[in-house]
């Protein structure tokens, strides 16, 4: 830390996250400069982590060791691969209501992650071009920007705007705990995932790519509207929507994840409100629509679901929304464990995709994941079921790549990998649920690594751990 830095903190510290690239570093390093000056103490990696320094545990501290979060988003800071979507990723654990976004660059060219689509921005984008044609447009750009963050950072409020304004009217389900997956340490799926990168993406790398099922799937407009993931517990369902969030970042508008123990994610007028709401973040025509009705008072809470969808959803999307170009496929809709929808064998939600979904635009696609139960499979059955068997030889190649890997992590002796690997693979019964278990048990010396050769010793299933 600085002697300015040293000197200052009298009103908290501030992580600063940017892509460190032309559009953000000059922008970056003043506001980091003002805020010193005003009171503040800031956190940046150029300042802080050392050669040698484990990147990820420093962020990690500095992220924890600060009160909020200023996120520059540029082109290059929410690519993917990308240190900014990691920080931005750990800052929404514990920072969840202390992350601020800003944008460094036209909104159109910022393609950010799921994670922080649901963040009202400040967009300062004209700064950089002002400051060389018209200097006291920039000025008056920056200190108006300046004052607008200090007031958020003080305060501990959202910049306002037009996603403040919907979150109010939809009253959305906050879904970010479950996007908030590391993307490390995924193996496998490529049968099901490849292809579905982003347009940053080296050509290169999206020639070498294959076409999975999901790609093949999206690409077809007159093709089903659904596509169906059917698997039992522990297969890894919801590990797929969460890579999708992530990953798939140009094409999923929005991601739902039902669960058994929270009721309002199960109902489907929540369901509704949530995935307009997501959708609102990255389709500006979208959104302009909702925000009329909005400005409308258009009340939304005596509704019934049917109503609901037809007014924030099939409506709005009906009327010149352009969600995406006719040559390049659908744009998705994730919703993971429909199956937790189902109480006493109906489900209003399971009732709207499998009729209501039919009344959105071609382009716009919907993947749902869920346990192949018979309700489910009585009333999408229509759109065909891509249902994943534990058995399935690319399932059992995915879990034995990742097994490897962390037998090689974990520093199993060379000569006992394969032991090792062969009492995983039986014990896992294709399941991934278990292998992190076992992976989270490993870790904290519950069990040994001697003993991940010993069949007698490992759990028979995911439930006895």
């Amino acid at each position: 830390m600085s002697q300015n830095q040293q000197n200052s903190g009298l009103k908290g510290s501030v992580f600063l996250s940017y892509g460190h690239d032309p559009a953000s570093t000059e922008l970056v390093s003043r506001i980091e400069q003002d805020l010193q000056n005003l009171g503040w103490t800031t956190w940046m990696d150029r300042n802080e982590i050392r050669f040698g320094d484990d990147w990820r545990q420093q962020i990690t501290k500095g992220i924890h060791d600060s009160q909020h979060v200023l996120a520059f988003l540029s082109d290059h800071s929410t690519r993917k691969p990308g240190v900014c979507r990691q920080e931005i990723a750990i800052a929404l654990g514990p920072h969840k209501g202390h992350v601020y976004t800003i944008s460094v660059e036209h909104p159109s060219q910022v393609k950010p992650p799921l994670i922080i689509s649901h963040l009202q921005w400040l967009d300062m984008h004209k700064w950089r071009e002002l400051k060389d044609q018209q200097p006291a447009a920039a000025e008056n750009l920056y200190q108006e920007s300046l004052e607008k963050i200090v007031e958020v950072l003080e305060k501990n409020q959202p910049f306002s705007g037009e996603i403040e304004e919907l979150r109010s009217w939809l009253k959305p389900w906050d879904s970010t705990s479950d996007l908030i997956t590391s993307e490390e340490g995924f193996t496998g799926r490529r049968w099901l995932l490849d292809g579905l990168v982003d347009p940053s993406s080296d050509p290169s790398e999206i020639e070498e790519q294959s076409t999975g099922e999901i790609e093949s799937w999206r690409r077809n407009l007159s093709g089903p509207k659904v596509f169906w993931i059917s698997a039992g517990p522990g297969w890894g369902k919801s590990a797929i929507a969460a890579r999708l969030a992530h990953a798939a970042r140009s094409h999923v508008l929005a991601i739902h994840s039902c669960r058994h123990d929270q009721p309002l994610t199960r109902d489907a007028k929540t369901v509704l409100r949530s995935i307009a709401f997501q959708m609102a973040t990255q389709l500006g025509d979208y959104r302009e629509q909702l925000i009329k009705l909005a400005r409308q008072n258009v009340s939304l809470v005596d509704m019934n679901a049917s109503e609901l969808f037809s007014i924030i959803l099939a409506n709005p999307l009906a009327y010149g929304v352009q969600g995406q170009s006719k040559n390049d496929g659908k744009r998705i809709i994730v919703i993971d464990a429909l199956d937790e929808s189902i109480e006493e064998g109906k489900s209003e939600l399971l009732s709207l995709v499998s009729s209501e979904f039919r009344r959105l635009p071609t382009w716009l696609g919907l993947i749902v994941t869920s346990r192949p139960e018979a309700p489910i499979k009585r009333q999408l059955a229509s759109f065909g079921i891509k249902h994943q068997e534990e058995s399935d030889p690319r399932n059992l190649g995915d879990l034995e790549d990742y097994i490897r890997t962390w037998l090689a992590t974990i520093h199993v002796p060379i000569e006992l990998r394969n032991t090792a690997l062969n009492v995983v693979m039986n014990s896992c019964q294709g399941l991934f649920l278990y292998l992190r278990k076992l992976q989270e048990a490993v870790s904290i010396g519950l069990i040994t690594v001697d003993q991940l050769t010993d069949p007698t010793v490992l759990p028979k299933d995911q439930k006895t751990f």
